[in-house]
């Protein structure tokens, strides 16, 4: 429901960037899913750094989260994991903040991944103003 996004649509021009951002990974890893034969992706959430709000501002690293749950056989979640950290044709790999996988509950044959990705957005230094 929802790909994660949130309840009221974000207007503030640097909020969509990072949502858009986040629903470009989204796209890509539902594509890998699909192909390595996941059953289900059961939940999609997007947080964006909680420091983008703050009086101090998110410092040197800004982390957009995405986090999902997907249920599969083990080899299919196994597949896409390896997947996401290949590199793709642009040198794109899905950092990975949080993983957790086991099986899922009362099925023997089925395994659950609950999986954070991390978009990072690193700031730029200012270059040292030369004295005159």
């Amino acid at each position: 429901r929802g790909l994660g996004m949130p309840e009221l649509s974000p207007t503030n021009e640097g909020e969509i960037v990072r949502y858009l951002e986040a629903l470009d990974l989204v796209e890509s890893v539902c594509d890998l899913a699909v192909r390595a034969r996941v059953d289900r992706i059961e939940k999609i959430q997007v947080r964006l750094d909680p420091a983008i709000s703050s009086r101090q501002g998110v410092g040197a690293i800004e982390r957009t989260r995405v986090q999902m749950s997907i249920a599969g056989p083990s080899l299919a979640l196994t597949r896409l994991l390896t997947w996401t950290q290949r590199p793709s044709a642009d040198g794109r790999v899905f950092a990975i903040d949080k993983l957790e996988m086991g099986l899922a509950r009362g099925k023997k044959d089925e395994v659950r991944l609950d999986v954070t990705f991390v978009i990072a957005r690193v700031k730029e230094l200012e270059a040292p103003k030369e004295a005159g």
